[in-house]
């Protein structure tokens, strides 16, 4: 905004934008500015609206220009412009799933993938789709959020159901409106002999309670679920390998760590109160060996 305060009419002659960063910042088309030159009136304001538009490529973080205005009366009036270039960038880990995880037809296998928002601007998600040569024996979760703030996570879980005996591969496509391209994860995994059912006999049997990767490592459910003082996690690994066993709570930020560091191969069980947390949704997730299960816990 220029206003003129003086007795006098005063005539703008020349306005320019100047600066380390003056190539970011325009007119804004808009609302464009008036044809120099032209005359402030006695008492009068005007306003000039500018846009910010980070070059494609250039690197985040603070911008700076100056629009400068030079007047009839010989004088100039400076005022500074400050933006920030922002990123929306879609970090997607792991990159592959069900890698050398065998599961029986009929049986299945659960993993997650945690969806991240890396850069500094709000991150909408798109659709998620699987594509490939075997995209049926997989099948997605719900995503409770599409619209991540910067750092928050979310975890979409991917279930592997063989429909028939053999090795199966297909593609996860995540979209989102981040400034990288879309996000891709490799889902593969191998389909034994049809499992027999508990009675003896051949067929589809139920989706196990625990949460696995087919290959040995499961993640059980927390019990008692809901919870609202003491609860308990089971989880199994067949080698001595590196755990993080965490609770997220329903926007992917970390409320505890249940357990971290080498852990032996077999059955661990992990108990822990809920008692101060505030009533909600969280999920406990096991990250080892490369691998990622999860599970969910309602804290009331």
């Amino acid at each position: 905004m220029v206003e003129n305060t003086t007795h006098d009419l005063i005539y703008v002659n020349k306005m320019e934008i100047v600066g380390p960063d003056a190539s970011e910042f325009s007119m804004d088309r808009a609302k464009p500015w008036p044809t120099v030159p032209f005359a402030v009136l006695p008492g009068k304001t005007m306003h000039f609206s500018v846009v910010h538009m980070p070059a494609p490529g250039s690197q985040p973080g603070p911008r700076t220009a100056q629009l400068q205005l030079s007047l009839s009366n010989g004088q100039s009036i400076t005022i500074n412009l400050v933006g920030e270039a922002g990123t929306r960038t879609l970090n997607v880990s792991p990159s592959s799933l069900f890698d050398n995880v065998s599961v029986a037809v009929g049986k299945v296998a659960r993993q997650t993938v945690m969806i991240t928002n890396n850069g500094t601007l709000p991150l909408k998600l798109g659709t998620t789709t699987i594509t490939g040569t075997t995209a049926t024996d997989y099948t997605l979760g719900r995503l409770p959020r599409l619209v991540l703030a910067p750092g928050q996570t979310e975890l979409l879980e991917v279930t592997y159901r063989p429909l028939n005996k053999g090795v199966s591969s297909a593609m996860l496509n995540i979209t989102s409106n981040a400034t990288t391209s879309a996000a891709v994860v490799t889902l593969g995994g191998t389909a034994t002999k049809i499992a027999p059912n508990s009675d003896g006999s051949n067929g589809i049997s139920g989706v196990e309670s625990s949460n696995s990767n087919g290959n040995g490592m499961s993640l059980s459910t927390v019990a008692p679920n809901p919870a609202h003082d003491m609860a308990a996690v089971h989880f199994n690994i067949t080698t001595q390998t590196a755990v993080d066993l965490k609770l997220l709570d329903a926007i992917g930020q970390e409320v505890m760590v249940l357990a971290s560091g080498e852990s032996m191969a077999g059955k661990h069980t992990v108990r822990f109160s809920v008692a101060s947390l505030p009533a909600g949704v969280y999920y406990c997730t096991l990250a080892a060996a490369g691998q990622t299960l999860t599970t969910q816990v309602v804290v009331r």
